[in-house]
């Protein structure tokens, strides 16, 4: 049986493009006002549309792109990958409160870090911010973590956004033979 585990983050990134497309239709509004009701969920403000781009939304695509993509961290440094999205500062937008390396050295351990805390639930939002930590097994401890960020929901969205972007090449890469299914370079 062949895998299909490698077309989540590129069905996610397609399925983002897709909603985003979508979203500015009155079908799409429609179905924002009158799906919830049908399940007798109500919006958070009454009378309004479902706010379909939530946290819900976010963490869809924070599992999808940055977790279940295992082969961008089998990467170097050096990949072409890393090295474009240091060249479009990708983390522009985030504050960085505690890192072992800067990103422009060494974005596979921002990566790393980012996956861990994602995937061990390792973050923390409020209605403006998403802060996120990585530690060592077994050093939870806040004085023990070496990787702490924070950032704007909406310029995380954006982040998630151009990671998008990303894996689209990434993958298109390996579909193309340019890589292998380990997402190494040929």
């Amino acid at each position: 049986m062949k895998s299909r585990r490698n077309q989540i983050p590129i069905g996610c990134a397609l399925n983002v493009a897709i909603i985003n497309e979508l979203s500015t239709t009155e079908s799409f509004k429609k179905a924002c006002i009158e799906v919830p009701l049908k399940f007798n969920i109500k919006p958070p403000k009454t009378g309004e549309p479902w706010p379909f781009f939530n946290i819900s939304w976010g963490s869809y695509m924070m599992y999808s792109l940055l977790v279940v993509s295992k082969e961008i961290y089998n990467l170097t440094n050096e990949d072409t990958f890393f090295k474009k999205l240091v060249k479009n500062d990708v983390l522009k937008n985030f504050i960085i409160n505690k890192e072992k390396y800067p990103f422009n050295e060494n974005p596979l351990y921002h990566f790393k870090s980012l996956r861990n805390a994602i995937s061990h639930v390792n973050y923390d939002i409020n209605d403006t911010h998403i802060f996120l930590w990585d530690h060592f097994p077994g050093k939870s401890d806040k004085k023990d973590w070496h990787w702490e960020v924070e950032i704007e929901l909406n310029n995380f969205m954006e982040f998630l956004g151009m990671i998008n972007v990303s894996n689209f090449e990434f993958y298109n890469e390996i579909k193309q033979g340019f890589r292998n299914a380990d997402g190494i370079r040929k």
